[in-house]
């Protein structure tokens, strides 16, 4: 395949985002968008490359959607593919600047090599399934998680709950039917204070994934012991569900739903140049190679140390053969 120009890249994708103007519906049967997404792909390829980061991040988008037809139906499906493709869109600005700055001779992959560390926060015994398949999303993501389990709810450990979220890139919230452990000198759960810590004090780039009631029910259902909806602090309960509700959130109904959610809402953090992520050093681009008249004045430094310092080893021995 013929390699693409700079400016032949930049017109393809700016193409891929004039023709979604077209599209108004994202289901099975809609000829248009199904059209629109086997182009991207075709877009995508071409521009990035088969096996690049960019194209992978495409697939993430489109292809994690396997299995959902059963577990939650074609509307949910629908849902997902109108969030990846909103996603989407909103990528191919920064794309296109990443394209416009790098050299046509760059032969390195366009994009971050970045791996974002993303703190995950929920009650613990209620939600062990759910965070294990967030952590899982978040690997096929390719990032890194931080998960709270690592910790027992206390004040002692809430300082180092603490430092986790400020090294973290992202922040996390798995809301279920708890309020979870309370915090005597506040009177608010370890989960609220994470996330009021978070979102207000420091201002993290964050998402909550809120589930469904029925889900909680059905997760009641199947253990018998009636421990995943709040049998005490409901109005607490209330007020933070209200005050999460009111910020980012994503509504999930299954376990590959909460793995979908996370995988859209990650997408938004890719090309953030903001966040500072964790890079393998042998990805790291060697530094420039110094300027040639710079270069040349540290040559002749070295050659009149090397010189100073023959003299001075001359005179040395001079002074030597004198006191002999």
């Amino acid at each position: 395949m013929k390699l693409l120009t700079k400016e032949q890249k930049i017109e393809l994708l700016k193409k891929l985002s004039r023709e979604s103007s077209d599209i108004k519906a994202f289901d099975f049967d809609n000829t248009i968008f199904r059209a629109w997404r086997c182009n991207a792909e075709r877009t995508f390829e071409r521009v990035f490359g088969k096996e690049s980061e960019e194209m992978q991040h495409y697939k993430r988008l489109f292809y994690s959607d396997e299995g959902m037809l059963i577990t939650e139906g074609p509307e949910a499906v629908a849902a997902i593919w109108k969030m990846g493709f909103d996603s989407l869109l909103a990528m191919i600005p920064s794309l296109i600047d990443d394209i416009a700055i790098c050299d046509d001779t760059d032969k390195k992959e366009i994009g971050s090599k970045k791996k974002l560390q993303v703190f995950i926060s929920s009650t613990y015994k209620d939600l062990k399934e759910e965070r294990q398949a967030a952590v899982e999303a978040i690997l096929q993501a390719g990032h890194i998680p931080a998960g709270m389990e690592l910790f027992k709810a206390g004040k002692k450990q809430m300082e180092t709950i603490k430092q986790w979220i400020d090294d973290s890139d992202v922040y996390l919230l798995i809301l279920g039917g708890r309020y979870g452990s309370i915090d005597e000198e506040t009177g608010k759960s370890y989960t609220e204070l994470e996330y009021r810590y978070a979102i207000e004090e420091k201002g993290k780039p964050g998402f909550a994934i809120v589930l469904s009631d029925e889900m909680i029910k059905r997760k009641d259902k199947w253990t018998f012991k009636h421990q995943f909806f709040n049998t005490k602090n409901q109005l607490p309960y209330n007020d933070f569900k209200k005050y999460v509700m009111s910020n980012l959130i994503t509504p999930a109904n299954t376990i590959d739903g909460i793995k979908a959610a996370i995988l859209l809402n990650m997408s938004q953090y890719v090309n953030d140049s903001t966040l500072v992520g964790w890079i393998r050093s042998d990805a790291i681009q060697e530094p420039q190679k110094i300027d040639t008249e710079i270069q040349e004045q540290i040559d002749s430094l070295k050659e009149e140390v090397k010189k100073s310092t023959l003299v001075r080893n001359a005179l040395g021995e001079e002074d030597e053969e004198e006191k002999v």
